[in-house]
């Protein structure tokens, strides 16, 4: 049997990659990955696929790579990345760290033991929209500050998190589910904007649980909502990426602007809007394939006050 201790190559293409790569192993069989270059094709690291796979077999690897631009998708590339990883030899993150530039802003995402040896995971992005749309999450937001934070369930090394997720000063724009929601509320004005330079929300903020599976992780996703001074949302439900299905249900407040002055009158804004700080609202329900979603508005709960629909719909 021969085994390679060390190696280096210049300079490889291989698709779109364009980069020179070294490597090393260690005396207890670690090898040590690392690549740099002007371009790096990643589409199939980041492959959504369901393929079964077989028992990882290979060496613990740590890599670090270092490149001017790198293809998440067919049309998008994020610029000036860094990666730095460590997977053991079962085939899972230890250890991982991405920089780069998303659109106009830096992203930064970690996944990794705290001063506790909790392994926590933070993704900060000054392009929410850009950063979304890099890696195929959501093509639908313009601009925007994201922040997201989980730590694991259970402590220690669990893959099942708990976290909370911030969106700020962001647009959404030709979103076919807020379309379908609109349209069931009979708000053209509303869709014209969507469908043009997308309606504004200054923040979305939601508590999640992230359950690791083998199949593909389920996002339960709580106390979710949305403000702007055109339209007010929440929801809660799961979005199950083994079976690219979502289960959504809350309220849809259209001019949450005018809403919100009633809701802050002292004592009556309560009574008024059951305390949810809303007078005009509907309940919604989301279920079905996550592009095209079977979208079900209750027309009964738009007129009804809020401390009734706050005890019958909701």
């Amino acid at each position: 049997e021969t085994e390679l201790s060390s190696g280096k190559i210049p300079r490889f293409t291989l698709n779109e990659t364009v980069a020179a790569l070294k490597f090393d192993r260690t005396d207890g069989g670690q090898f040590n990955l690392t690549l740099e270059g002007p371009y790096l094709d990643f589409r199939s690291f980041l492959s959504d696929k369901k393929e079964k796979k077989a028992p990882y077999s290979n060496p613990p690897l740590r890599v670090s790579i270092a490149v001017d631009r790198m293809r998440t998708t067919d049309t998008e590339t994020v610029q000036y990345s860094k990666i730095y990883a460590e997977i053991d030899d079962k085939g899972a993150f230890n250890h991982l760290t991405l920089e780069a530039v998303a659109g106009k802003g830096n992203l930064r995402l970690q996944y990794k033991p705290d001063k506790t040896g909790r392994r926590v995971f933070r993704l900060e992005t000054e392009d929410a929209g850009a950063a979304l749309k890099a890696f195929a999450v959501y093509d639908n937001v313009i601009g925007g500050r994201m922040v997201i934070y989980g730590e694991p369930v259970n402590g220690g090394y669990d893959r099942n998190l708990r976290g909370t997720a911030e969106i700020t000063d962001f647009k959404v724009v030709k979103a076919p589910a807020l379309a379908q929601l609109l349209g069931a509320m009979s708000l053209p004005g509303m869709l014209r904007v969507l469908d043009d330079e997308g309606l504004a929300f200054t923040k979305l903020e939601a508590k999640f649980d992230w359950k690791s599976r083998p199949q593909g992780g389920l996002l339960m996703l709580k106390y979710g909502r949305t403000s702007g001074n055109a339209l007010g949302l929440t929801f809660n439900g799961t979005y199950d990426n083994a079976a690219d299905t979502v289960n959504i249900s809350g309220t849809i407040i259209p001019l949450s602007g005018i809403n919100n002055v009633i809701s802050s009158i002292p004592l009556v804004g309560d009574i008024i809007t059951g305390g949810t700080g809303a007078l005009i609202a509907a309940t919604y329900s989301m279920k079905g394939p996550t592009q095209n979603p079977n979208t079900f508005v209750n027309p009964l709960s738009v007129l009804t006050p809020g401390i009734l629909r706050r005890i019958l719909f909701e």
